[in-house]
């Protein structure tokens, strides 16, 4: 869910350890930055944990099968995204990156979804 995280885990809220209860045991868990870390899991979803060990991100990686709460999934055309979400604010309509409050959707050169990422909603 945008702004919110995958099914059984809650951005801001969750750890590594909820994550894993949800998610079943990471392909990886390696640091990301200063005192970031991201942790894989087998089903093309990769987390993103803040310094305090917080959910920050989830992002979907090539072979993710699921899909948002609203619709969105990998290989959903850009005009289908658009009637979803309706068209992103301040962006350009064929810009690589379509921004939302709580989630990032990606584009390929065919102009499908090619990844998604969840994060806090602003408000």
């Amino acid at each position: 869910e945008p702004g919110v995280g995958a099914p059984g885990v809650r951005i801001g809220e969750s750890t590594a350890d909820d994550l894993v209860r949800a998610l079943g045991a990471p392909l990886e868990d390696v640091p990301a930055g200063k005192d970031h870390r991201l942790l894989s899991f087998a089903r093309s979803i990769t987390c993103n944990l803040d310094p305090a060990g917080k959910l920050k991100t989830v992002i979907t990686r090539p072979g993710f099968a699921g899909k948002t709460t609203t619709g969105v999934a990998h290989g959903l055309v850009r005009a289908d995204v658009k009637e979803l979400l309706g068209a992103p604010e301040g962006a350009k309509a064929d810009a690589e990156v379509w921004a939302y409050d709580g989630v990032q959707v990606s584009f390929d050169g065919f102009e499908r979804v090619s990844r998604i990422v969840l994060f806090r909603r602003k408000g």
